[in-house]
């Protein structure tokens, strides 16, 4: 088949989890020719602009022939198991190689590569490999670093007399679903005939998945990638209509933020020229009117160094002017891209904030959010691991599956051809450069990506991506556009923000004390309209009493806490490991243990609410508090956590009923004495109750000590009611157990004044607090129907007693307010 013409099974790229961005491999240049098929120094495989997707006749006939069957298949209503295809012969090896030296053909090539570089490559050569050899050594003419294919091959096929006339066969299996919403499967192997005349597995399935509902996205999907570079004019041009698009068809994505802008810009940017300029001038806005200018920002790795920086050094330098060839290849490429655009101004962290300078550092960092909301375009160097990696990418077509079926005339990409891996959004810092911008154009290794409030889009859906593929890491999770709305509801910013620290803990950063700052612009754009709420240090004080009750999900990434400059022990921010947030559901009811009285942090900068705190942030509590230590339980590995109260009274220890411990670090605690602080019990919609509380350790650093804590971690006791399957006295617990949200909602009638009366008579939400703790539910329930928690319950009390008793009282309890119940802090 002719290259020229329309192949009937297009090819799409799809990247092998394990491969990695090489920035040395080849670039095209005008002039130059490449050859069909090459490799870079590093040993990856690469097709040329001459075979990308293009089929030659043999493999044309075959997927011809795969999608007749797979209709078959559809026809027959086979659902939801494998159905084996017939086996269909696939020439010789040599056949294979021959057609993949010419470069014609995508298929070909790639299974050439797969077969040579696979480890069963001694079913050709008849020589074994060693465990650790990736490619057999009478295989490296064709595999070896710097060697072209396109040349070398040839000589290679001389070297595989042994197994060249030997016969491949390729194996297919489909696999149909009667649901529309799920994804369809075709499988593909490799074989070769045997002495026996059996067939051998040369390569392991090669699975595509397609799309569901194919006939209905035909219409969303344009001309497949045909070109081996994502920064070719075709690509380009696709970019441009994107930008095009969104500025005239999207009134959302236009909306500029001038309210109390004062001070809010920042305080320079780089002015590019004209498009074709080779020289950039740093520019500062004092005096400039913002609202009459256009200006671009880039997201970007720094990897472990950034060569192009300003400096207290270099700043009038850089005011005079310099040249394009100083920037790294990402910087320069973005420049490039911000001129054909026509944006006179580009806003990169690294050249337009003072990096020697903490002053500087501290005001600009501030200004996050106002940055990001009101660019006009972000470039996202999605796969860049540093500066010097580039914008735009060859597509590295041979390290990935390179096709999927046209069926009829739909001509379906696989799944997998959006799954570009972005390092970029595995680091802290770009969270907020991801959410905040109206419109981003992303870069990725395989494709260029569109999202803004209204649109995804790839090139290979130019017009939509299908909901189907949209969840594929290049996109911003649905839970986190709930930042892009105009009005939450209190429920709804509280589950966004559950959501975006969720994904933020498991994201790098280079410095930990950039925990807090590195969020403030999500954080100063979710307060706006939040009246009556206030941020804590990664918290707020909605609902602040659920909300302590945060667990650490990977207690082996903690390093350690650190309270001075990061946060309060009792904020997630504090840690270096992956949180989760309380998020409070409004099916489930809760009986209030303990009141916040107050909540406190001190910003670094007085002016820069959401930003860096000083040590001493804290929250007071008023609620039960028990002592408690651990001992061995016989000989397995679980401890036992009992009632300390005290050294006078080691006879009439109780133990505790068995409680789950989520500890905040690694640190031992067997030996340690430990406070337990019940804050709440919760009663799900499976008639459960669960005792909920913070585990907590004196802070002995603290010079006056008395009712100062340290968060360990968090607790959990869980309660089944008796008799079982009986949920007649359920409804007679409503006055214990409430929806804070039903209550909220309750006492406001959904009248801004009214809730804003209720904040103000109670800023954390506490809703009603009953100090009984002894027979707690009756007469609803006796303590007969919930003997561990009312034990647990009665624990409390008789500790407080003893405490009082005693000769030398526990001076870490704090104050005690009778009844169990003390006000204490946890720092």
């Amino acid at each position: 088949m002719s290259s020229q013409e329309q192949p009937r099974c297009l090819l799409i790229s799809t990247q092998h989890p394990n491969s990695a961005i090489d920035s040395s491999r080849p670039e095209r240049s005008p002039g130059i020719k490449m050859p069909p098929t090459y490799t870079t120094p590093s040993g990856e495989l690469h097709l040329s602009e001459k075979a990308f997707n293009r089929l030659c006749e043999r493999c044309d006939s075959m997927f011809e022939s795969t999608a007749l069957a797979y209709k078959r298949v559809k026809i027959a209503r086979d659902y939801g198991r494998w159905v084996d295809l017939n086996t269909v012969p696939f020439g010789t090896l040599k056949e294979l190689l021959n057609s993949a030296s010419k470069g014609d053909c995508h298929y070909c090539c790639s299974s050439a590569a797969r077969v040579l570089r696979s480890k069963s490559a001694h079913l050709i050569t008849g020589r074994d490999m060693k465990p650790d050899e990736q490619v057999h050594p009478s295989l490296q003419p064709v595999v070896s670093q710097g060697v072209f294919l396109g040349v070398e091959i040839e000589l290679a096929i001389d070297t595989l007399t042994a197994g060249g006339d030997k016969a491949l066969w390729l194996s297919r299996r489909i696999c149909t679903r009667r649901d529309k919403s799920s994804l369809e499967v075709i499988d593909l192997r490799l074989s070769v005939v045997g002495e026996d005349d059996k067939l051998i597995e040369l390569t392991s399935w090669e699975r595509n998945l397609l799309l569901p509902r194919q006939e209905e996205i035909v219409h969303q999907v344009g001309a497949l990638p045909n070109s081996v570079n994502t920064g070719i004019e075709a690509s380009l041009n696709q970019a441009f209509r994107w930008v095009e698009n969104c500025v005239s068809n999207h009134p959302s994505c236009n909306k500029v933020i001038h309210e109390n802008s004062q001070g809010k810009y920042p305080a320079r940017f780089l002015n590019v020229g004209c498009r074709g300029s080779r020289t950039v001038k740093l520019t500062e806005t004092t005096g400039m009117d913002l609202q009459k200018h256009r200006y671009m920002t880039l997201s970007h790795c720094w990897g472990d160094s950034v060569p192009a920086r300003l400096l207290l050094d270099n700043y009038a330098s850089r005011l005079k002017g310099f040249a394009l060839d100083e920037l790294p290849r990402t910087f320069r490429e973005a420049i490039r891209l911000t001129q054909r655009l026509n944006v006179q101004f580009l806003w990169i962290d690294s050249l337009c904030i003072i990096q020697d300078s903490l002053d500087d550092w501290q005001s600009e960092s501030a200004k996050m959010r106002f940055v990001y909301q009101n660019t006009y375009l972000n470039l996202a160097a999605g796969v860049s691991p540093n500066s010097s990696g580039g914008f735009f990418f060859p597509r590295r077509s041979l390290s990935f599956v390179p096709f999927s079926l046209a069926i009829q005339v739909s001509h379906i990409p696989p799944a997998q051809s959006l799954r570009d891996t972005l390092i970029l959004y595995t680091r802290g810092w770009v969270l907020q450069e991801q959410i905040l911008p109206r419109r981003t154009l992303i870069s990725g290794g395989q494709e260029l990506y569109w999202e803004c409030a209204m649109m995804r889009a790839s090139e290979c859906f130019p017009d939509s991506v299908p909901w189907e593929i949209s969840k594929c890491g290049v996109f911003t999770p649905p839970p986190m556009k709930l930042f892009q709305r105009k009005r939450l509801l209190d429920a709804e910013r509280l589950e966004a923000w559950a959501s975006l620290v969720s994904d933020y803990c498991g994201r790098k950063l280079t410095k930990q004390s950039d925990k807090l700052v590195a969020i403030s612009g999500l954080a100063e754009h979710l307060s706006n309209g939040w009246d009556g709420v206030t941020y804590l240090a990664g918290l707020w004080s909605y609902r602040l009493r659920e909300s302590l009750l945060w667990k650490c999900r990977n207690v082996g990434q903690s390093k350690g806490r650190k309270l001075t400059g990061i946060a309060p022990s009792w904020s997630w921010a504090s840690l270096s490991a992956k949180c989760k947030l309380y998020l409070p559901s409004a099916l489930q009811n809760v009986d209030s243990l303990a009141e916040v009285l107050e909540a406190m942090v001190s910003p670094v900068t007085p002016t820069h609410l959401f930003g860096q705190v000083l040590s001493g942030g804290m929250v007071r509590i008023r609620g039960p508090l028990l002592r408690a230590s651990c001992t061995a339980r016989g000989t397995t590995l679980q401890p036992e956590w009992r009632c300390d109260l005290g050294e006078e009274r080691d006879g009439m220890w109780a133990s505790l009923p068995d409680l789950e411990l989520s500890w905040d670090q690694t640190e031992s605690h067997g030996s340690a004495i430990i406070y337990l602080a019940p804050l709440q019990v919760r009663l799900d919609r499976s008639h459960l109750l669960h005792l909920e509380g913070l585990v907590l350790r004196p802070a002995l650093t603290y010079p006056a000590r008395k009712g100062k804590f340290e968060r360990l971690g968090v607790f959990n006791m869980r309660q089944s009611i008796y008799p079982p399957n009986q949920s007649w006295y359920l409804s007679s617990l409503d006055s214990t157990f409430n929806s804070t949200s039903q209550f909220f909602a309750r006492r406001t009638g959904g009248s801004e004044e009214e809730r804003m009366n209720l904040l103000r008579s109670d800023p954390y939400l506490n809703g009603p607090l009953n100090t009984k703790l002894k027979h707690r539910y009756s007469p609803e329930l006796e303590p007969e129907q919930y003997p561990d928690l009312a034990k647990f319950l009665d624990y409390l009390e008789i500790a407080a007693q003893y405490n009082r008793e005693s000769d030398s009282p526990d001076e870490n309890l704090g104050q005690d307010e009778g009844n169990g119940f003390y006000i204490y802090e946890p720092l």
